[in-house]
């Protein structure tokens, strides 16, 4: 079965488009002023707030949700991993890797439960990988 260049061309399009939005996203973020963050922590001290409840109050804002389980095992390595994304971030690549191992299974011929295995494999295995070993390089 020859392979059909055509669905790879469409697959680079469409990574091309992604890429040009998140461009333009990271162009109008930064232009909004993102210098601000850093001194809110700066400004709650100053405002009569311990070191301890800014700690525990600037967390609380990068947490996913209160889970205890396997969700808030994630979400510690998330934030050990020093990776400043919101948790609509990490969805938003996590499915990224989905879609990347979906569309390689449908174009190399495979049928759809390897297709969706794939899209499984790569959205929730890859990225938590990546966390591991960032947080073994950088602890």
């Amino acid at each position: 079965m020859p392979f059909d260049y055509t669905y790879l061309l469409y697959g680079l399009i469409g990574l091309g488009s992604v890429l040009l939005v998140e461009g333009v996203y990271f162009l109008v973020v930064d232009l909004r002023g993102r210098r601000r963050d850093p001194n809110r922590r700066l400004r709650m001290l100053a405002a009569g707030a311990t070191r301890q409840a800014v700690l525990v109050s600037l967390r609380r804002e990068r947490t996913f949700s209160n889970a205890n389980g396997l969700l808030g095992r994630f979400e510690d390595l998330v934030i050990q991993s020093g990776l400043n994304a919101k948790p609509g971030r990490v969805g938003l690549m996590m499915v990224a890797f989905g879609a990347v191992g979906f569309v390689a299974a449908v174009v190399l011929g495979q049928s759809l439960v390897v297709a969706l295995g794939a899209a499984a494999g790569l959205g929730l295995i890859v990225p938590v990988l990546g966390f591991l070993y960032v947080c073994g390089v950088a602890g």
